[in-house]
Order: C-alpha cells, then sequence, then structure tokens
C-alpha cells in the first residue's frame, strides 16, 4: 500500500513579473483594494511592500497607486496600513501612521502647530485675525497664528510683513488675486482651466466657481439654482454682459 505524501504534491504556483520567481498561489493574494480594475495579481507580496515602502521612503505620502500593471488605482491609508501590516515592516507602519495624524490635524483649519517646534500643537476656535497669538500649552512660549511664527514681540503683524517682506507676503498678494476661498473651510483655491463644477481638496466642499453655490442644492435640478448674475445660470449669458454697461438718464 502507498502512502500519499502531501510534501510530494505541488501546489499552484505562479511567477511574478517584477522579480521573475515561480511562487506559490498564496503570494498573490489578497487583492488589496476592492477599487483596483485587475481580477488577479501578477505581482507578489514580496515586491508589492517593496513597491511602497519606495514611494513611502521617498516621501512619505497619501498618493499611492497599486503596482499592478494597467491598474494604478490610489490607495486610500487603510489599504496602504494592509500592505505595510501583511509585510511586517514595523518602521515604516509607525512613520507612516505618524504622518497621517500630523495630516489630520494640519488639515484642521483652526489647529496651530507650536512654532518653536516643541512637537506641541492645539486648536483655538477664534477667528483667524492678525495681531493675534497663541501661547503653546507645552512650552507656554508664543505664536503668531496669523503667519504661524514665532511671536513677533513688539511689532504687530502689519509692522512684521514692512520689515519682513518675503515671498509669503507676495505669495499671499498673489493668492488673494488669483485664487477663491472655499465656502466651507476657507482654503485658498486656484482654478486652471476646466468647468465651473469645483471639489475643494481640503474638505471635499462641491460648489460653482463663479457664484459660491453648494453644487447639491443644483446638480439634480436645472442650473437656475444658481445665482442670477452667475454665468451658468440660464440667463446668466445675458445678465453679465450688463454688468459692464453704463446707463444715462
Amino acid at each position: 500500500m502507498n502512502i500519499l505524501n502531501y510534501s510530494q504534491i505541488s501546489s499552484p504556483t505562479r511567477e511574478c513579473v517584477v522579480c521573475f520567481v515561480e511562487q506559490p498561489e498564496r503570494e498573490f493574494y489578497p487583492t488589496y483594494s476592492e477599487k483596483c480594475r485587475h481580477t488577479r495579481r501578477y505581482i507578489c507580496n514580496k515586491c508589492t511592500s517593496y513597491s511602497v515602502k519606495t514611494i513611502l521612503d521617498s516621501a512619505i505620502s497619501s498618493r499611492v497607486a497599486c503596482p499592478e500593471i494597467n491598474c494604478l488605482v490610489k490607495w486610500n491609508s487603510d489599504e496602504i496600513r494592509r500592505v505595510l501590516l501583511a509585510t511586517e515592516n514595523n518602521l515604516l507602519l509607525r512613520k507612516y501612521d505618524a504622518y497621517l495624524i500630523k495630516r489630520f490635524f494640519e488639515n484642521q483649519f483652526n489647529f496651530f502647530w507650536c512654532a518653536h517646534e516643541c512637537g506641541s500643537g492645539q486648536y483655538d476656535y477664534r477667528r483667524l485675525t492678525r495681531n493675534w497669538k497663541i501661547t503653546c500649552s507645552q512650552c507656554k512660549r508664543d505664536t503668531c497664528a496669523f503667519h504661524r511664527v514665532k511671536w513677533h514681540e513688539g511689532m504687530t503683524c502689519e509692522q512684521y510683513d514692512r520689515l519682513y517682506p518675503s515671498s509669503d507676503t507676495r505669495t499671499r498678494k498673489w493668492i488673494k488675486k488669483n485664487s477663491k476661498k472655499c465656502p466651507r473651510c476657507q482654503c485658498n483655491i486656484e482654478k486652471d482651466g476646466g468647468c465651473d463644477h469645483i471639489t475643494c481638496q481640503k474638505c471635499r466642499y462641491e460648489f460653482c466657481w463663479d457664484c459660491l453655490i453648494d453644487y447639491s442644492s443644483f446638480k439634480n435640478y436645472a442650473n437656475v439654482e444658481h445665482k442670477i448674475n452667475c454665468r451658468n445660470h440660464p440667463i446668466g449669458k445675458f445678465v453679465l454682459p450688463m454688468r459692464f454697461l453704463k446707463f444715462r438718464r
């Protein structure tokens, strides 16, 4: 009687298109994202992990794409963490988690890092104005909330701008001239071509570039929901030129 030796049974294998090593099928599972366009993986777990590691080592970012051929779907933070957890890259995982935490706070309009680099930060819900300082709860030193620099003792924000006419001042003037603020989070947005349907990259609010109305209020209806003087209103193209007409009695 012959005893079947399971170790002699060849399990299904697949060749990785990156390292060209024949590997067990389990090295090509799972698919890390449901958004991926491919139904079958051709890059092994080790090479996938190395691809993610290379991107994150060069510059920690939330922009990591699936490396599979003809896919390039952008992975979200949970999917990136899933790859790092699967390969037990704890050092890079901690680095990525720290990046996510820092990014979360920096996207909060009323959150301020201490300019003295003590590593602390805090919320301040007062309206952002000039000559407003925040005292760090950890090191007890002051930060200028408007410029987000160490507090300029003995100077107003206007005096600071005149004394240090840096590129920041010129940048603020350019931003004021060439951008608009998101109606929800007040983040500055520059429009470079395309239609007037704008999605804020910070808070994901959708609005019309010309009249700033909430996009959800008219996306299921006719364009009559736009403000009357908006170029996207059905009669806006007739009203708009009238802004420049001069009438005499």
